[in-house]
């Protein structure tokens, strides 16, 4: 049995539990944020773990396009013809088309998975260029 002088002590204690349950929920949404046909990470997907068609072995989290570069030598931009996805510039370090599963390192140190599709008959909703270093994509 609790004593009057504990009843405030125990309600300030279920505050905090409840509101920390509350942050730990939010923390959790933020992890991944579909915007179209991408989906955005703030660390590196489970599912994406791996490098697949570049020569650099591992998957880094990067703070710069400087960094990005240095890492994985090389970057790409990404558009989207749906007009929803945001287009998309990084290190497209996962390309498994049989999948259709594409990853991506993003300058911020956020990563991007995606999925194509097709829009029309000879239409499909992904196209891809490499930026460095043959060309500078603004």
């Amino acid at each position: 049995m609790l004593h009057r002088k504990q009843a405030p002590f125990v309600k300030l204690i279920a505050l905090a539990a409840v509101l920390s349950g509350l942050f730990c929920q939010c923390k959790v949404e933020r992890q991944t944020l579909p915007v179209g046909a991408v989906t955005f990470h703030n660390d590196i997907p489970a599912d994406c773990a791996t490098v697949q068609g570049l020569k650099q072995s591992t998957v880094k989290r990067v703070k710069s396009e400087e960094e990005l570069i240095k890492h994985y030598g090389i970057t790409f931009r990404v558009r989207f013809q749906d007009k929803v996805s945001p287009d998309l510039y990084g290190a497209l370090y996962y390309q498994n088309p049989g999948e259709n599963k594409y990853c991506m390192a993003l300058p911020d140190g956020r990563f991007a998975i995606f999925a194509d599709k097709k829009l029309g008959e000879n239409t499909m909703n992904v196209s891809q260029e490499v930026c460095y270093p043959i060309l500078k994509c603004d």
